[in-house]
């Protein structure tokens, strides 16, 4: 029999009930299987389960061309034919039917996606036509979350990871049963973009949002809860729906204290899964302006780190390290992170002034990590970078040697107790050790201000490695006497002239001690007897205030009842006199105010 003549037997649709949409999905095809009902480059269908080819417009013609049926998803022309179920996934046998159950007007199908044409007198389209309405935003373009916008949003900001998102959302099966709702709660939903506290769809779809944005995002089980589902309202394997409402997002906080030093919005999203790290060769588009003024337009390469080099303040550098090639963000940078109280002339900015950055991350060229490099390799890299922050140090560019030498330490200050390393790498790594501390000592004190502390603890470090460097001992000395420690300080500086009696720098210290301590005690003789003198004065200004207070308990007429202190009112000269007073008549009592009750 040929095509026709079976075409004429069989009910054949009419092209209304043959559905096919914008995307050319057909019905019945599940939507994570569309790429598998595209037609190759001949315009030609492969079957499913076999190695057959037919023509594309065989497709859904009520006739089988493929052993399997798998052309015909949507009918019941094949007998083996079978259909599977819009929210299940495919080739499962509870979660397909035979085709020959399509359109038989009873539901086989939990969704009721078997029956589109009629049951009930209810048209079930909608909920099959959604499956396959929107935009496919997934990397991987397998159509498991799709996006309809339903209003459009404001500007062209969307949230990145790590901002702090609020939404109102809807969440319904494809059936049209809603499982949850913030709306009814009257509470809109919080949550973190991007960490994985939300399931898979929402963090790739609400990345996509703008704010006041409302969408539908249709998210199949892989997506969303899988195959265990969510109990007792999700069924496994389900594809859900959820209509959200964009409030607000909080910008990302990049700053080390998270005080709002460093916020970033981000305005395109990077590729790849790689970041930038410290020494990174990046290329940047830069555009800084504070208020309405711009003051910065450029496109510049440098090395992550030393970016202060080229008018790069430190707020971008530590957001370029969150950030993925080809990245544009809005960073929000605090004078702290800026130019800080100095401003920077070059560029006009004033003292003390936030400032606003349209970064774009153009590219970057990632350093070795020290986790990856052996021993020898560390060694190398810190002579390097120990060369470059005393390049650094010459110049007076104290920051950037700070960072230099603190890398020294970051990469070989393992090295010294590494039982797999030979000795001679151990050596070396210990003096570079002791090398670096005693620099980062060095230059804290050359800081404008010095940085006693910091220089007394590198100072103390490189002690621990070498009990009588000379060096080190000084430094901790100057350290100590700049924090007013001046008996410490004197003994560092004692415990090198004895060791270099000829040292003079150390001697003239040694002195220097001493007068400051001499100093001290008569700064503390004197402000003991300046206190010795107030107390005096005030001793005497309280007797002579209280000398004044007295009455003359003699003659001065005082009390309610114009009473004298040295008359007997009627209560006392009607009392009885005590057995003491009866014993002994001549000792006179004081009163309760310390007077002679029979003066």
């Amino acid at each position: 029999m040929d095509h026709e003549s079976v075409k004429q037997l069989i009910h054949v649709r009419s092209d209304q009930d043959k559905y096919v949409n914008e995307h050319g999905v057909l019905r019945g095809v599940y939507f994570t299987q569309v790429k598998d009902y595209r037609p190759n480059s001949k315009n030609l269908f492969k079957c499913r389960n076999t190695e057959q080819y037919v023509p594309f417009e065989n497709i859904n013609d009520d006739f089988c061309d493929c052993d399997d049926g798998t052309d015909e998803p949507s009918t019941s022309a094949c007998p083996m034919g079978t259909f599977y179920c819009d929210t299940q996934f495919p080739k499962s046998s509870i979660n397909s039917i035979p085709s020959g159950k399509l359109n038989d007007g009873i539901c086989d199908c939990c969704d009721g996606s078997d029956e589109w044409l009629l049951v009930n007198n209810h048209k079930l389209q909608t909920a099959i036509m959604t499956v396959d309405e929107g935009i496919d935003i997934t990397k991987a373009g397998d159509r498991g979350v799709l996006k309809r916008i339903i209003k459009e949003g404001e500007g062209t900001d969307t949230p990145g990871a790590g901002c702090q998102v609020t939404v109102h959302y809807t969440g319904t099966l494809l059936d049209g049963s809603k499982f949850d709702s913030s709306k009814d709660r009257n509470e809109p939903f919080e949550f973190n973009l991007g960490k994985g506290t939300v399931i898979k769809a929402w963090d790739i779809g609400v990345a996509t949002m703008k704010k006041g944005e409302v969408c539908v995002l249709t998210c199949a089980p892989e997506y969303a809860y899988g195959a265990q589902g969510s109990p007792p309202k999700i069924p496994p394997n389900s594809t859900l729906q959820f209509e959200i409402e964009m409030i607000n997002w909080k910008a990302e906080d990049l700053s080390p204290a998270k005080n709002k030093g460093i916020l970033r919005h981000i305005i395109e999203q990077g590729s790849g899964s790689d970041y930038p790290n410290d020494g990174s060769q990046v290329t940047v588009e830069l555009e800084g302006k504070y208020g309405d003024k711009v003051f910065d337009t450029r496109t510049v390469t440098f090395t992550l780190g030393e970016g202060t080099e080229h008018n790069v303040c430190e707020g971008i550098e530590r957001a370029l390290e969150k950030f993925l090639k080809d990245e544009k963000s809005r960073l929000i940078i605090q004078p702290k992170y800026a130019f800080k109280s100095e401003g920077n002339k070059e560029l006009g900015v004033p003292p003390n002034t936030p400032v606003e950055y349209l970064v774009k991350l153009l590219s970057f060229e990632k350093a070795k990590e020290s986790w990856s490099m052996d021993g020898d390799e560390k060694l190398e890299q810190a002579k390097l970078v120990k060369e470059k922050g005393t390049d650094y140090f010459k110049g007076n560019k104290y920051l950037l040697a700070i960072k230099k030498y603190k890398k020294v330490v970051s990469l070989v200050e393992d090295m010294p107790e590494d039982t797999s390393e030979s000795e001679e790498n151990k050596s070396q790594a210990k003096e570079l050790l002791i090398s670096a501390h005693l620099n980062l000592a060095l230059v804290h004190l050359k800081a404008s201000p010095p940085h006693h502390y910091e220089a007394k603890d590198h100072a103390t470090k490189a002690l621990k490695l070498d009990e009588k460097n000379v060096k080190g001992l000084f430094r901790r000395g100057q350290a100590l006497l700049g924090i007013g420690e001046a008996e410490r300080a004197m003994e560092d500086f004692r415990a090198i002239v004895e060791m270099e009696p000829e040292n003079k720098a150390a001697a003239k210290q040694v002195l220097l001690c001493r007068n400051t301590l001499q100093k001290q005690k008569q700064r503390e003789k004197q402000m003991y007897a300046n206190m010795f003198d107030k107390f005096a004065k005030h001793d005497t200004q309280v007797e002579k205030e209280r000398a004044e207070a007295e009455v003359d308990v003699i003659g001065e007429k005082v009390g309610e009842w114009g009473k004298g202190e040295g008359e007997w009112t009627d209560e006392q000269r009607d009392r009885k006199p005590t057995d003491f007073e009866k014993e002994n008549p001549n000792i006179l009592l004081l009163d309760k105010d310390g007077q002679f009750e029979n003066m």
